[in-house]
């Protein structure tokens, strides 16, 4: 393919896939330049050794340049900071909100506050279930006020047969009531199991934005929120005892969430108790902790104006005008 095409570059998202990982390698050996924009916060520190690298590397912030550089030795003239192009969205909520329409939607009052749950797999954090069927009882016995509402919204990979415990889907249902709304996101399962619809993305950064506080076991769910100025609370326990290879707080031990923890701009949590002193410490100001979720944005992210597509673009040219021009 590429050598009947002959492309001044090549672009990659997914280093650490093999199909991607063979044009990268094909590419090397026919001379093509290969650009690299790496698809998650996770993909450098706990995916595993790249199998190909690139000439270029199109970054989400500080903390992702420093990593290529200290596993990688990338130079810092093949390192450009982009930022990440499908938070862009989260700029535009912000600037044009529509709220009020999903919770409709949902069967909720737009005009009461509501938390908002973002679920992880149930293979990262297998007692999830529990920890949101307890926030659901707090919620309906008023203990964050006789208004307080309550949005869950499942991960992808917990609709999936094969990828998660299907159980929950029913548990979920059983909880849901006039204060308390499953958002089952659209999701199609031939396709990825991160692989979001544009206007389920436009419903998620809305309900983010929406939301009095935003609760989630350490997807990326947590620095959209944290985009957002959004008051995070990160449940890493669990109920029951489990071996360490499954248990959620093993989650506090990869890399890129130590990271991000050390902005200080979330919550961690390690039981109910301290979740419920969580939730009354951000309902008592919700700025709290707000200078550190910046900083956290601008090292994971570089900025939340909207423009990383727009950077995305501008890098991709110059590097091509660069190369026309050796």
């Amino acid at each position: 393919i590429l050598a009947k095409h002959k492309p001044d570059a090549i672009i990659s998202t997914r280093p650490v896939g093999p199909m991607e990982a063979m044009l990268l390698n094909a590419a090397r050996r026919l001379n093509i330049t290969r650009i690299m924009y790496i698809l998650s916060w996770d993909n450098i520190t706990a995916k595993g050794v790249f199998p190909e690298t690139a000439d270029y590397y199109l970054t989400w912030g500080p903390i992702m340049n420093n990593e290529l550089k200290e596993y990688y030795k990338v130079t810092d003239d093949r390192l450009f900071l982009t930022g990440v192009t499908h938070f862009d969205v989260h700029h535009q909520t912000k600037q044009n909100p529509n709220v009020g329409f999903w919770l409709n939607k949902l069967k909720l009052d737009e005009k009461k506050p509501y938390l908002f749950f973002t679920m992880s797999a149930s293979y990262y954090a297998p007692n999830e279930i529990e920890i949101i069927e307890w926030l659901a009882q707090k919620v309906e016995r008023n203990a964050y006020g006789a208004d307080m509402q309550l949005v869950i919204r499942p991960h992808m990979a917990n609709l999936m047969e094969g990828k998660s415990d299907l159980n929950w889907k029913d548990r979920l249902k059983a909880i849901e009531s006039s204060r308390v709304a499953i958002d089952f996101p659209d999701v199609d399962n031939t396709l990825l199991t991160w692989y979001m619809k544009d206007q389920d993305m436009v419903k998620l950064s809305n309900l983010l934005e929406g939301a009095t506080i935003c609760f989630n076991s350490g997807s990326t769910v947590a620095i959209e929120a944290v985009m957002l100025d959004k008051p995070t609370v990160l449940t890493f326990f669990d109920t029951e005892k489990w071996p360490e290879w499954r248990s959620v707080q093993r989650m506090l031990e990869y890399v890129h969430i130590k990271k991000f923890l050390a902005t200080g701009a979330t919550r961690v949590v390690k039981s109910f108790d301290e979740m419920d002193n969580a939730i009354q410490t951000y309902l008592r100001d919700p700025k709290t902790d707000a200078p550190q979720r910046k900083i956290a944005v601008e090292q994971e992210c570089y900025a939340a104006d909207g423009k990383a597509t727009e950077r995305f673009v501008q890098h991709v040219t110059h590097i091509i005008k660069e190369l026309k021009n050796k």
